[in-house]
């Protein structure tokens, strides 16, 4: 069900940077220490503490897939960041779920992770937008670090 692509989190193309696949664990470690050197994303975060899933879709020749982080958050630190299993979808307090294209967007900086939460774009799989609006500079922050990371993504 979750996916390495291919077995490899990391993609280096001659004379540029190397790109992590997205939402694998390479790409969880990088976010995961990125978001504990952000002062922002500590101030934003202060009051947050709770678990969420990112989970991305996509279609394969073989039939659909599916890659998916959690991270846990204890006020303003993330604690754990890690490739999501099966178990944690009854633990976790929040899922966002999208298309790997959705997903490519925002975290390229191309989409508005607001407008595709309104336009049924991202899912809550669990929890509720009304539920994340207290920590929506948090979230924003968060979604800011992880557009930083040079990823790639699989084909839509």
């Amino acid at each position: 069900m979750y996916d390495t692509f291919a077995g490899r989190d990391a993609v280096a193309h001659w004379g540029e940077p190397v790109a992590i696949q997205a939402l694998t664990a390479s790409w969880a470690k990088e976010l995961q220490q990125r978001l504990n050197a952000s002062p922002v994303f500590a101030g934003a975060a202060a009051g947050w503490s709770g678990s969420l899933i990112f989970s991305m879709r996509w279609d394969t020749p073989a039939g659909p897939a599916e890659r998916a982080i959690l991270l846990a958050l204890d006020e303003g630190h993330c604690r754990l960041a890690r490739p999501a299993r099966p178990g944690d979808r009854g633990d976790c307090h929040f899922i966002l779920s999208a298309p790997s294209e959705t997903w490519r967007r925002i975290l390229q900086g191309d989409g508005d992770p607001v407008m595709a939460i309104l336009f049924g774009q991202i899912r809550f799989e669990m929890g509720r937008w009304s539920d994340l609006v207290p920590y929506a500079a948090a979230a924003r922050e968060l979604l800011r670090v992880a557009a930083s990371i040079e990823a790639v993504f699989p084909p839509s």
